[in-house]
């Protein structure tokens, strides 16, 4: 539940601060995931080592999803691909994802 929440609020916060520069665009991504799961981790007050290992990887996911939001809007302009088309294949691998953390 905690990984779809990181994923929205990155997504979300990588569309905002969406710049020219990608450095500036996986940095404002990564910060955001790992301040989700920070927050996540200081309000549960779990102290497992499951919890470290996803604080930690938690801005890695984030740098990931800048880089998926960066190949998704260079598919819609380059490919002239409806967003219909792309927001269905968001939602296959949403989908596909979700089944395969089960």
């Amino acid at each position: 539940m905690i990984w779809a929440n990181v994923g929205a609020v990155t997504g979300a916060v990588g569309a905002v601060f969406y710049t020219k520069q990608i450095v500036l665009n996986a940095l404002a991504c990564a910060v955001s995931a790992g301040l989700v799961m920070f927050t996540f981790w200081i309000v549960t007050q779990r102290q497992s080592s499951d919890m470290y290992f996803d604080l930690y990887t938690a801005p890695v996911i984030g740098v990931a999803i800048a880089f998926f939001l960066r190949s998704v809007v260079w598919l819609e302009s380059k490919r002239k691909m409806p967003r219909y088309i792309t927001a269905t294949w968001l939602l296959v691998a949403v989908i596909i994802g979700s089944w395969l953390s089960r």
